[in-house]
């Protein structure tokens, strides 16, 4: 005679989508400075008490249940044993990114309103500033004309959000030595 374990139901889709956004809060809540391996395994142990918490009733009572997911990491993080005390690039590039696709959305946004505006200014077209840059649109029966000075602060600001993000400043730290 075979035992077999009892046959673990698959959860649906919103479930797995409401667990696996459950887990992303958590890793962003959890100290950076940890390893990432001890990360993974944090989020995978989680995962697994998450599912088996889940087992007979909803997916939202199980999280409800393990409680907000900052404090959640918060008691992780305690556990964890620090990690190398370097820059985070990859955190100082999404930042970086998020950065720069606001400003483009923005000028995006803003150059759609001065092309609407701009046939009424005549053949000298219109002229506006946002943020530091200066935009001069032109919109006649002839041509539509775009033209942008000052995007080069935007690229010094980019640099300055992705240094400050991945906190460059780690690297002139010594790491303390256990004696």
């Amino acid at each position: 005679m075979t035992i077999t374990p009892p046959a673990t139901r698959r959860r649906s889709w919103h479930e797995r989508i409401r667990r696996e956004l459950y887990l992303a809060h958590v890793s962003l809540w959890l100290e950076d400075d940890a390893p990432s391996t001890d990360r993974t395994a944090v989020l995978t142990q989680l995962r697994g008490d998450l599912d088996a918490a889940a087992e007979g009733r909803s997916m939202r009572a199980a999280i409800g249940e393990v409680g907000k997911a900052r404090h959640l990491a918060a008691a992780y993080s305690d556990s964890l044993r620090p990690g190398p005390n370097r820059p985070l690039w990859a955190t100082g590039g999404a930042a970086a990114c998020v950065w720069l696709t606001v400003c483009l959305l923005a000028a995006v946004v803003f150059v759609i309103a001065l092309v609407q505006a701009a046939p009424l200014a005549g053949e000298d077209g219109v002229r506006a500033h946002l943020l530091w840059s200066e935009f001069t649109v032109v919109n006649t029966p002839d041509r539509v004309w775009v033209e942008l000075d000052g995007q080069h602060w935007t690229l010094l600001v980019t640099v300055g959000v992705f240094l400050g993000f991945a906190r460059v400043w780690r690297l002139g730290r010594r790491r303390g030595t256990a004696g």
